[in-house]
């Protein structure tokens, strides 16, 4: 489906701007924030909060002692070895990984005092041998293995989607057929269009506004010839298709007999901790605590990794003292009241208020000072105070602990590696799809997937946009998963 409108920017939207996620920046997935400012009044005082700095357990907390005690966190290969070794004795967990996260991520992602926001900390291909490789080599159960010659083994011994499902960039060509499409927004993409039997009927070209995606394959998006002939089904792919169970059952055993045994059970349990780590962290109602499981205790700091970023001496009190000004997108301001008043609260230039703008009107939210509480407070305040003048409302704008934050721009990484991941193969898109739609807990009737779209409005767009292309990679490739999650 693609909307068909045309796309006209005249005000400072979340809905107006560019959906590009490619996030060309890439310290944006860092400096991200929580759209629901929750936890403390940020309007009586300038003072520092009574939030724990150290991040020890308050008396009402769970005290979470080390699952992986002991754990070499500087050496991904033996981190692989030893889970794999838990996997085997029947201990290893979802929340195995969740240690991983705390002991990893604010080495990788926590900002730092002063620095400018707009450049980046991290060296990418780093961050993805230290955080994205041993989730996979662990899916592969292979320690010093390259995952990618299992991706493309699998890919090629898999069923090819019956739908296609590619999402459209703004400014792409779409195709929709007048005689065939079921309303005007059922579109196909180039490839689909140029291989299938709609280029002989009467067509519309459109140009996208960015975030539909191509209904090649929807049988009820055509009257006829719905799919096209790079998404054609082969006769035992047609009779797969009619039995949910058996394609299921078919699409594990590919994981475990070509990649690696129980290679099913360990994506499982991967995809789990995933899902609820990225709901847990994105959709908070607080900016200044973090899940007391992923908090750095008293202890932690002589097996912490070591910090690789260039600048300068740097240990355990920089990622329990370091907070963050964010500014949200919304509906009311234009660009340039907004740069006005970036311009005036932060002492910045013309050029780097055009930049924050820009951020903040790409991803919905943009990290404008990493410094102190009291700095950040008063940065917020400044801002609010020059936007309060303007109708309706004052910008939005809120303080964030630098943990908290430097876990957020993780969960969104790890979406959009999720989104990957399922591209690759069937049996990976059906664990999705079973995991998300179960129920969150024993005590909640609500599932994973309900409580995402829940706070979809909550959430910023680069959020926002992580979970619906997972949505969309994952959910929306199979018929009988799309039906579940319209129902």
């Amino acid at each position: 489906m693609d909307p068909i409108e045309d796309l006209i920017l005249h005000s400072f939207s979340d809905e107006d701007s560019t959906d590009d996620m490619e996030l060309e920046h890439s310290n944006d997935e860092l400096y991200v924030t929580n759209s629901d400012i929750g936890g403390i009044d940020m309007t009586k005082s300038s003072e520092s909060p009574s939030v724990e700095l150290r991040f020890s357990p308050s008396d009402n907390e769970d005290h979470y002692t080390g699952i992986c005690p002991n754990m070499p966190w500087d050496d991904k290969p033996k981190v692989v070895e030893r889970w794999l070794q838990m996997y085997q004795d029947g201990t290893f967990t979802t929340q195995c990984l969740r240690e991983f996260w705390k002991m990893v991520v604010p080495p990788n992602f926590c900002p730092v005092p002063g620095h400018n926001c707009m450049e980046s900390l991290y060296d990418e291909a780093q961050v993805v041998r230290e955080m994205i490789l041993p989730l996979e080599q662990f899916l592969c159960a292979a320690p010093t293995g390259d995952p990618n010659k299992v991706w493309e083994e699998l890919s090629k011994n898999d069923n090819p989607p019956a739908l296609c499902g590619r999402v459209f960039r703004m400014g792409e060509p779409t195709y929709s057929c007048r005689d065939c499409g079921a309303d005007p927004t059922c579109v196909l993409c180039a490839d689909c269009f140029r291989n299938s039997e709609h280029k002989q009927h009467r067509y519309k070209l459109s140009t996208s506004v960015g975030g539909g995606y191509c209904d090649c394959g929807d049988t009820e998006a055509w009257r006829q010839a719905p799919r096209c002939s790079l998404h054609q089904c082969d006769a035992t792919a047609s009779a797969l298709l009619l039995d949910p169970t058996a394609r299921k059952k078919a699409a594990l055993d590919r994981l475990d007999r070509i990649a690696a045994v129980n290679m099913g059970d360990r994506c499982r349990i991967v995809i789990e901790a995933v899902l609820n780590y990225a709901q847990e962290l994105l959709g908070s109602n607080t900016n200044l605590n973090l899940p007391a499981d992923l908090k750095i205790k008293e202890g932690d700091s002589g097996s912490m990794p070591v910090d690789r970023r260039d600048f300068g001496p740097c240990g355990p009190e920089l990622y329990t003292s370091v907070y963050a000004t964010a500014v949200y997108n919304d509906e009311s301001h234009t660009f340039e009241q907004v740069i006005q008043a970036l311009q005036r609260s932060l002492d910045v230039s013309s050029r780097e208020a055009v930049d924050l703008a820009t951020c903040i009107d790409r991803e919905g939210r943009s990290i404008v000072r990493c410094s102190s509480f009291q700095a950040c407070n008063q940065a917020r305040s400044a801002i609010e105070r020059h936007t309060s003048r303007l109708p309706p409302r004052a910008l939005k704008v809120c303080v964030l602990l630098g943990p908290f934050l430097a876990h957020q721009g993780h969960a969104l990484r790890l979406l959009n590696w999720l989104r990957k991941l399922m591209g690759i193969c069937e049996g990976f898109r059906l664990l999705l799809a079973d995991i998300i739609m179960k129920p969150i807990s024993r005590d909640s009737e609500v599932s994973l997937l309900e409580s995402v779209l829940l706070s979809d409005t909550q959430l910023w767009k680069a959020a926002r946009s992580a979970w619906h292309r997972l949505f969309i990679a994952g959910l929306l490739m199979d018929p009988d998963a799309k039906r579940d999650f319209a129902t």
